[in-house]
């Protein structure tokens, strides 16, 4: 009976859990977030090159945030991606905002680069990352604040495995790439520092 019953409770739970994503999937906020996504890929790639690999967001119920992953084909310095990241924040509130049939559906308005959140991988043009002191990654970190990555090969050692009754099998030493913070710090500062420098190169 206890299994029957568990059963049954997971198949309202599924129904339910289907229903409501079926609901949210029609919801018309998706379509404009759509709209917004692909303009937004399209004058990035145009004005920077940059190529966009995946998108998503908190969009349960309303329109929290806005995320998008680009690859800059390029060896970027910690000014660039600086540079880069504020201005594609910025660029894609202001989109959203312009957009008038998606404010109803914003959970906050008006849309901040808060919301929007953008992650840069810096990439050779085969896809690999560069192993040096370049930034690899610029994203989002904790407490508002952007987290600079650089990626490096380090050295580890898998454990060995004893078969029973049988032989030990030694670990092998191996490589893996991992990232490695190079700076943090508040988005506010990162702004500063760009709006500086736009005044002096007027």
């Amino acid at each position: 009976m206890g299994i029957k019953i568990d059963n049954l409770l997971i198949s309202i739970i599924l129904t339910i859990w289907g229903v409501n994503l079926m609901a949210a999937e029609s919801a018309p906020y998706f379509k404009y977030v759509d709209e917004i996504v692909n303009d937004f890929e399209r004058e990035m790639y145009k004005d920077y090159g940059i190529v966009c690999i995946g998108s998503g967001g908190r969009q349960a119920t309303c329109v929290e945030t806005i995320e998008l992953v680009f690859w800059v084909y390029q060896r970027g310095t910690t000014e660039q991606a600086r540079e880069l990241f504020v201005k594609s924040k910025t660029r894609l509130a202001e989109k959203v905002n312009a957009h008038a049939k998606i404010r109803p559906f914003l959970k906050k308005s008006p849309f901040t680069s808060e919301e929007a959140k953008i992650s840069l991988s810096f990439r050779k043009n085969d896809g690999s990352r560069y192993l040096d002191e370049s930034v690899a990654l610029v994203c989002s970190s904790r407490g508002g604040n952007i987290a600079y990555e650089r990626a490096e090969l380090q050295t580890y050692e898998s454990p060995g495995l004893q078969i029973i009754d049988g032989p030990f099998i030694p670990g092998k030493t191996d490589k893996k790439e991992v990232l490695v913070n190079i700076l943090t710090e508040p988005y506010e500062e990162a702004v500063r520092i760009v709006e500086s420098k736009k005044r002096l190169e007027k």
